[in-house]
């Protein structure tokens, strides 16, 4: 629950933070793209019932599935996470996607989108229909009314089936629903080393400041460090100007016929040794 009204909604407690934390480490997650970024995200009924077995506060405050269910509804509207929905993958989607991925396009949702545009006229077609429908609804007081529990249902017997390859749409109502929807991680806690080497840095930027005090011996070999890093910056500078210059002139005597490169990888993202090899291409 969330006690204190405006204040709770607008400040997360530690008990929450705490919850977060062990969901993060003790509910499996899975990894997808959301909106062309990398996301993890869990099931809603796997992480109550985990909480219920497993938890240290099933107990406490998490004694019942209703007090989990309305303790993670208030993380939600704390953004500690959001709902998505799992849609399946049609045939014609995923065919799309393997010949985007074959051609080299990074996939931004493409499967969706392309999807959407040929099916943009029927739409409106549908909703042009569903608009009578709609005002009837409006009139008749019994239809407009449904309950939580059939919405429920039909979310179970929509859920995809085991091996079905899915994607994820933003849900629009977002609150907690012990079912299979699938919540996308917001949250993500410090990690430990983060903050190990954060505090490396700032010792470190206070014995550079210091240097004027360190003993002779330390700053004359600090000196000759920094005299090889310089040698070895002015190196790669003078070898990627060469290189430069050993393919122009090739490609000028040979018309154009050849293009000789001499460390390909040179200035490619690739690591210390990689760069180095081959030597040409």
């Amino acid at each position: 629950e969330a006690p204190g009204g405006k204040a709770a909604v607008d400040k997360p407690s530690k008990e929450e933070y705490a919850v977060a934390k062990w969901i993060r480490e003790n509910v499996p997650s899975k990894k997808t793209k959301f909106v062309s970024h990398n996301v993890e995200y869990f099931t809603g009924s796997r992480a109550v019932t985990a909480l219920l077995e497993k938890s240290p506060w099933n107990k406490t405050i998490l004694e019942t599935r209703d007090q989990v269910v309305e303790f993670l509804d208030v993380m939600l509207r704390h953004k500690f996470f959001h709902r998505a929905k799992k849609i399946v993958m049609t045939e014609e989607e995923l065919n799309k996607r393997r010949a985007l991925k074959k051609k080299g396009i990074k996939e931004c949702c493409g499967g969706a989108h392309s999807g959407v545009q040929h099916k943009e006229p029927p739409k409106e077609k549908e909703k042009d229909k569903e608009k009578p429908k709609e005002k009837e609804k409006d009139n008749d007081g019994e239809k407009e009314k449904e309950s939580a529990e059939d919405k429920e249902e039909e979310n179970k017997e929509n859920q995809p089936k085991k091996g079905a390859k899915i994607r994820l749409e933003m849900h629009m109502e977002q609150y907690f629903v012990d079912c299979n929807d699938a919540y996308v991680w917001i949250y993500e806690p410090i990690p430990f080393y983060y903050w190990f080497f954060g505090t490396l840095v700032v010792l470190g930027a206070i014995a550079v400041c210091l240097f004027p005090l360190w003993p002779p011996t330390i700053r004359h070999g600090v000196y000759y460090l920094s005299v090889v890093a310089a040698g070895f910056f002015v190196f790669i500078l003078a070898l990627a100007l060469l290189r430069v210059v050993v393919f122009c002139a090739l490609w000028v005597l040979t018309l154009g016929r050849h293009h000789f490169w001499l460390f390909p990888n040179l200035a490619e993202d690739v690591g210390f040794f990689e760069s180095f090899w081959p030597i040409y291409q």
